[in-house]
């Protein structure tokens, strides 16, 4: 077990988990059987239509941004390695772009060891993933001012972890 995981956990809840999650069971239990056939309906079709949805959606926009990869001739890993100042920038900018495509391609290059944490962090800042999309749809000037704030605070926040930590800070590789 790692350390700092023995220090932070709670041994009261550790010892006593199968206690405080058995009735959490037994009443989510009690609710799915006890469910009208239309309420359960209902939720089926909810549950099933945003998954699709959602699925369809993420898919579609991998396939964009991997296609302009492509056709561009272009490789975000090398770009980003080739030029480190914008590294921060270019990802607080896939982050900021609607959907979570960009932000998906900057936590691969993260994962391959490409990239420092501060982008991860200015991706993940600057993103509202799909809520962006609905929100540029009902007010665009709103959604494209929220969507510019966003890029800065990503660039500010990770610029500012990459000069707290080394490139190398959580780095998995």
């Amino acid at each position: 077990m790692n350390f700092y995981i023995q220090q932070s956990a709670n041994p009261f809840l550790v010892r006593y988990q199968q206690f405080f999650i058995f009735p959490f069971l037994l009443l989510c239990f009690y609710l799915f059987f006890n469910l009208d056939h239309e309420v359960w309906q209902i939720v089926q079709k909810s549950i099933s239509d945003a998954y699709i949805q959602v699925s369809t959606f993420v898919a579609a926009t991998l396939l964009f941004f991997y296609s302009l990869e492509k056709y561009f001739k272009l490789d975000l890993g090398n770009f980003l390695q080739k030029y480190p100042k914008l590294e921060i920038a270019t990802s607080s900018f896939l982050g900021a772009l609607p959907g979570c495509g960009g932000a998906i391609m900057v936590l691969t290059q993260y994962i391959r060891g490409k990239i420092s944490f501060g982008s991860v962090v200015a991706t993940l800042t600057a993103t509202m993933g799909d809520a962006a999309f609905l929100l540029i749809a009902k007010e665009p000037i709103v959604g494209l001012c929220v969507m510019t704030l966003g890029f800065v605070v990503g660039l500010l926040s990770g610029l500012i972890v990459n000069l707290i930590h080394d490139k190398n800070f959580l780095n998995l590789n």
